[in-house]
């Protein structure tokens, strides 16, 4: 922090900008370096399925898995093994 000392308005101080450019030039840099070398994983959106709807699950082999108030495990309302 730099002071001015004299004239008429007396002791005036003004901030040191210097190393708050430093500090902004250096974070621009790693801001500008980071996303070259960021790889990110392919994104697969959800494809409409070819088959017809009559070949796709029927209602008779879905799977209902219940967990009842005391913790026990019921699939297709049979008790489940352990």
């Amino acid at each position: 922090m730099g002071m001015l000392v004299g004239g008429k308005r007396g002791v005036v101080s003004d901030m040191n900008v210097v190393p708050l450019i430093d500090i902004l030039l250096v974070l621009l840099v790693i801001f500008m370096i980071i996303p070259v070398h960021s790889v990110g994983l392919d994104a697969r959106i959800p494809q409409q399925s070819t088959e017809p709807p009559d070949k796709r699950l029927p209602n008779d082999e879905a799977v209902v898995v219940q967990v009842l108030a005391d913790g026990t495990l019921r699939i297709n309302q049979n008790p489940s093994l352990g």
